[in-house]
């Protein structure tokens, strides 16, 4: 009789957390979303192009290149996507190695259009790779890429001939 009560009283607690408090959590989240993005607003405006003239002039070219090929491009892409975390949730991955992969991406991704597997990915090392923080964070990209067996190619000009690509192995 106790295990019936007791079920009963679990349920009906259930039934109104789910009804109420979550619907309620959701709007209440939702709410202060919406007033602190219009109290920041001013810290925020959209972009007009998803990339920079060098990477648009890189990615043209790249399409050129490889426009015989059963392959499809994709720009920005997080670096953190690249990687499953089976064994532990990725907010629990260890700081020293997070820190550096969780905000980064990289200017493009080569995948296979037959089963969308990953061929590799590209930086493109413009001036914005010059700083010490750019020059360590590319670092953190390597040994991460490396770490994953996932090709990282970089390519300093924006322009790249087809020597540059058959030079890191684009056949």
């Amino acid at each position: 009789m106790e295990i019936v009560i007791f079920g009963i009283f679990a349920g009906l607690i259930y039934f109104f957390y789910e009804k109420y408090f979550k619907k309620y959590q959701t709007k209440k989240w939702i709410e202060i979303f919406k007033k602190d993005l219009q109290k920041y607003s001013y810290l925020v405006h959209s972009k007009e192009y998803l990339t920079t003239k060098s990477e648009w002039i890189f990615l043209r070219r790249l399409t050129e290149y490889l426009a015989d090929k059963p392959v499809i491009i994709l720009t920005k892409v997080r670096v953190w996507d690249f990687a499953n975390f089976w064994k532990t949730k990725k907010w629990f991955f260890p700081y020293s190695v997070k820190s550096r992969i969780d905000r980064s991406h990289v200017d493009f991704v080569i995948i296979s259009k037959k089963d969308l597997k990953i061929i590799c990915a590209i930086e493109l090392d413009d001036p914005s790779h010059l700083s010490d923080i750019a020059k360590e964070r590319d670092e953190a990209k390597d040994i991460f890429f490396d770490f994953l067996k996932i090709p990282l190619f970089r390519f300093s000009s924006s322009n790249p001939t087809d020597e540059d690509f058959k030079r890191v192995g684009f056949e």
